[in-house]
């Protein structure tokens, strides 16, 4: 076939030709540029979604958070008495969604209700998992205290208040299946640790308060004279007054930007709604306050700790000297392997349910426990 080109009119043009008359160095110099040019263009998109929202940083940090989760489990399995059953997955809300979910744990030969420790798991409010708890609800639950293990919707997907309101939800659902659980419900220990320990300050202050449960979104079904006490390890309870510096700062903006839905986090509303030493009173339940010497919220928890037995509320601490060696890192007290701190910790811990309880829970009933003694 002829072809219909003109002479002198301006032929047809491919990427390929495009190069087709240069030296293969040229060529090769022009095929580089190109690719420089597309990475970087690439790197721009990978720093602008950095700059305009969380949620690349706070998958990064579930990532890892999960990981870690899943690991410090499997640390406690060696631990974990064998005489525990599990009621796994029962929905909480009729939403049928896995964040709303949660596990109880009683002792195999269990009959009776029993004293309940209802935890919030931790993962900086965007990442964890009721599972990654499985092994130290265990050895809890060996104690003879019913444990439940709740999810809720983590950050960014939900921003807060959102996690106290289902903890809100989950605590109707016990309540109205408590004899089929085995929770006494007259004997209500809430117990969290990391940022699970923010949530359940939040929800246990709103109780004593129906201004502030209100604007939490609240409707309590469970009264105060039912909740015998707290357990909070390595919690964040003066948002706003956190420190940070290095790496821990990159950490503490993505979280608080996923969890407030404002980057600009430390104007926002929430950091009073949120910080539950602004809201405690002298009818906060009894508490057990713990956190590492190496734990960058360690302050935090001594602040709470002091401002609650200066309101007048029963307060039992396990604090460290600064130069304690080896320094206790964040959520130190799940690692059993590591530190013996950790068990004498939890033992502390159970046995803080058990002198506040109705005598049904006993820390001497678990093994690694009771040889902490």
């Amino acid at each position: 076939m002829r072809s219909t080109h003109e002479p002198g009119a301006p032929g047809p043009t491919s990427a390929g030709a495009s190069t087709a008359g240069l030296t293969p160095l040229r060529r090769c110099a022009t095929v580089l540029g190109m690719l420089v040019a597309v990475l970087v263009s690439l790197l721009l998109v990978v720093v602008l979604s950095f700059a305009t929202t969380p949620i690349p940083g706070a998958l990064l940090i579930r990532s890892s958070f999960n990981a870690g989760g899943v690991q410090g489990n499997e640390a406690l399995g060696a631990y974990a008495p064998a005489d525990v059953r599990r009621d796994a997955d029962l929905a909480y809300t009729s939403s049928g969604r896995a964040d709303e979910r949660l596990d109880v744990y009683r002792r195999a030969d269990a009959t009776e209700p029993a004293s309940t420790i209802i935890w919030v798991h931790g993962g900086g409010w965007v990442g964890g998992d009721k599972s990654q708890g499985e092994n130290y609800s265990r050895i809890l639950a060996a104690s003879g205290a019913t444990v439940v293990q709740i999810n809720y919707t983590l950050s960014p997907e939900a921003r807060f208040p959102t996690a106290v309101q289902q903890l809100d939800a989950a605590t109707s659902y016990l309540l109205d299946h408590a004899d089929d659980l085995g929770i006494a419900a007259d004997r209500l220990f809430y117990a969290g640790d990391s940022a699970g320990s923010q949530v359940v300050a939040t929800y246990l202050a709103a109780l004593e308060s129906p201004d502030e449960a209100s604007l939490l979104g609240l409707q309590p079904q469970v009264q105060p004279k039912q909740v015998r006490g707290a357990v909070l390890f390595c919690g964040a309870y003066d948002v706003g007054a956190v420190q940070a510096t290095g790496p821990f700062a990159s950490f503490l903006n993505t979280v608080m930007w996923a969890y407030s839905g404002v980057r600009d986090w430390q104007s926002a509303e929430m950091l009073r709604q949120g910080s539950p030493i602004d809201a405690v009173t002298a009818d906060f339940p009894p508490t057990f306050v713990s956190a590492g010497n190496g734990d960058p919220l360690e302050s935090q928890s001594r602040a709470f700790a002091a401002h609650l037995q200066q309101l007048g509320v029963p307060v039992v601490t396990q604090f460290y000297d600064t130069d304690h060696e080896p320094p206790l890192p964040h959520e130190y007290q799940v690692l059993f392997s590591q530190y013996p701190e950790a068990i004498a910790a939890t033992r502390a811990a159970v046995a803080f349910v058990g002198a506040h309880g109705g005598g049904d829970v006993d820390v001497d009933r678990v093994p690694v426990l009771a040889a902490a003694r």
